[in-house]
């Protein structure tokens, strides 16, 4: 992990910065609000349909009682290199773009 941006109520999402294994891409992921997650993401045209029947399965739980969440990734390009120490030093990331989110059925 090279990074790790802690839950705060002000935020009201965490993330933490990564290394894929499988593939050696640096990955952004990132969990929290519905709200806040949802403002944040960057689609396309024919994610729309995606976010529309995302929002829906979200209103539906919350209409059943159930608390939700949006999870999100995103592939990012390193600016240099740094080590696990370094990045615990850093200051928290400023608010990104990630992918839209994938839905469960």
């Amino acid at each position: 992990m090279f990074r790790r941006d802690r839950f705060t109520s002000a935020r009201k999402r965490m993330s933490v910065i990564v290394k894929d294994p499988s593939t050696g891409a640096i990955k952004l992921l990132s969990k929290g609000a519905d709200n806040i997650m949802l403002e944040r993401l960057s689609l396309s045209a024919e994610s729309e349909a995606l976010r529309q029947k995302t929002e829906q399965n979200m209103e539906d739980h919350a209409n059943d009682g159930l608390r939700t969440l949006v999870g999100a990734d995103k592939t990012v390009q390193p600016r240099r290199r740094f080590s696990t120490s370094e990045a615990a030093r850093r200051p928290p990331l400023a608010p990104q773009r990630a992918s839209p989110p994938t839905p469960y059925t």
